[in-house]
């Protein structure tokens, strides 16, 4: 009798340890050399990313996407020094980053050109969140810090937690505007269990973040300011097996770009073996990933140019391939980028990994 009522008590107490939530902390957020892929999803009407609860199954296998984008995350001290003297200081704790991670550069307005763009993220014991962003503003580099960090989750996150937390920051550039924003964030641990995206199973915790935001432009230029405030609502999914969520969806209401909805899964699925176009053999890219020559094989006898574009689709660099010498990628910062092999009007892509 002894022995069997001991079997249920280990079979009880091993149902509940495979029916917990998993265990998200600071460890679980990114990391200098981090390198992640995730796809952009283009049929988010398909399924219901709402609901929500307690050991609960999301299977979202049915979702779709074709648009890679690569996330490098990089340590502090390998960004410019500007941007390191404020984001590494050890006398300014509270600012004290952990990562970066590269921007792509955008025209925010006529005449003013922004670049160079990284954002500072903390992992500390008690929370995970941005402590601010740095950018080249017509060749200025200008570091920005939050007044207080945008806690993106505060440890732990357990079913049924609320927090929240309030940001901002402003920016007077002379002869060029002001940019002012503040940020209300308020996190929900509403849910966790098991989530289904092609090609992977996670264990995850979902946490729900509602976002009040007020921005403030001004453009000396134009001469012309605006005010306005916008809503956002983050739909994220958190595992222990990848250091951004494995699924999002991002909601955004508001604004002067209206309302838009947007989302991503975690790619873990192999991309060494790449698309492949009517008229030709895959396209193999090898050592992938790599850090310093890439290598093609030969798709056919006509001469082969190749292009190489970031994830945000900018030409990087471009060539003529020669067999023997592979393609120099040494300058590339590590991330992943799409490479392009053309045969006249005839293109065939893939992806691949700088070290």
């Amino acid at each position: 009798m002894k022995c069997k009522l001991t079997f249920v008590l280990i079979a009880i107490l091993f149902a509940l340890r495979i029916s917990a939530q998993p265990a998200i902390d600071s460890t679980d957020m990114p990391a200098p050399s981090d390198i992640l892929t995730r796809t952009v999803v283009n049929n988010l009407d398909t399924i219901n990313y709402i609901l929500s609860d307690s050991n609960y199954i999301w299977d979202f296998s049915m979702i779709n996407g074709n648009t890679f984008i690569g996330d490098t995350f990089i340590s502090v001290i390998s960004t410019p020094f500007t941007y390191i003297a404020t984001f590494n200081n050890p006398l300014d704790k509270e600012h004290k980053a952990t990562v970066a991670a590269r921007q792509p550069a955008f025209q925010s307005a006529p005449g003013v050109q922004i670049r160079d763009m990284y954002n500072f993220y903390k992992a500390a014991y008690t929370y995970y969140g941005q402590v601010g962003f740095g950018a080249e503003v017509n060749g200025i580099p200008i570091p920005v810090k939050y007044d207080h960090a945008d806690t993106i989750y505060k440890f732990p996150l357990l079913f049924g937690n609320v927090d929240s937390s309030m940001s901002q920051y402003a920016i007077n550039i002379p002869n060029l505007g002001y940019n002012a924003e503040r940020k209300h964030r308020v996190n929900y641990i509403d849910g966790w269990g098991t989530l289904y995206v092609p090609g992977d199973t996670f264990e995850v915790v979902r946490v729900r973040s509602e976002l009040q935001i007020f921005d403030s432009i001004y453009i000396d230029s134009i001469g012309f300011g605006i005010g306005f405030n916008r809503q956002e609502t983050e739909y994220k999914w958190l595992s222990t097996e990848s250091e951004l969520p494995v699924f999002q969806v991002t909601v955004r209401q508001g604004g002067m770009g209206g309302g838009s909805v947007d989302g991503w899964f975690a790619d873990h699925r192999d991309f060494s073996g790449i698309q492949e176009t009517a008229d030709h053999a895959t396209l193999r890219i090898f050592p992938n990933p790599a850090s310093d020559i890439l290598f093609l094989n030969d798709l056919n006898s006509e001469p082969m140019n190749w292009e190489i574009l970031d994830v945000s689709g900018r030409l990087v660099e471009s060539g003529r391939y020669d067999p023997t010498q592979g393609i120099n990628i040494e300058k590339l910062i590590g991330g992943v980028y799409v490479l392009k092999a053309i045969f006249g009007e005839k293109t065939v892509s893939g992806l691949f990994i700088k070290r």
